[in-house]
């Protein structure tokens, strides 16, 4: 490949990556897990929260002895890792996760832009080379 190509799928990949910065809405709840937990089951119903500018979307569940807590909301991008930094005692984090787009955090959240992108990466290097 020749550095060309590097650098335009370089760009065009770290580019994808950049926020806009733009306000987004998140699911706002927070509950204890159970068969009527609406905030875990039936997202649709719970309230959503107008994020200020450069908040993600959190969604993260939290167990502590036998009690485990789903949390939905606002919070800074880097939320999960100040979560994980203060956990004590018997507190388990078993799922957090951070997104940037309206009401992103109603289900398991992965980083899919991220998978496209090196997706289209592995093509385009497949074609380069295959020729």
């Amino acid at each position: 490949m020749n550095l060309k190509g590097i650098f335009a799928v370089s760009t065009v990949f770290f580019m994808s990556q950049i926020s806009t910065g733009s306000a987004i809405a998140c699911y706002q709840c927070e509950e204890i897990l159970g068969p009527q937990s609406q905030c875990a089951n039936n997202v649709k119903k719970v309230l959503t929260a107008n994020c200020t500018e450069y908040f993600s979307c959190i969604k993260y569940k939290m167990k502590d002895g036998n009690v485990t807590t789903i949390f939905r909301n606002c919070a800074p991008r880097n939320k999960c890792d100040v979560i994980k930094g203060s956990l004590t005692g018997s507190q388990t984090l078993s799922f957090c996760g951070t997104c940037n787009s309206t009401l992103c955090n109603s289900a398991q959240m992965t980083r899919a832009p991220l998978l496209i992108h090196s997706f289209w990466m592995v093509l385009y290097i497949m074609y380069t080379y295959s020729s």
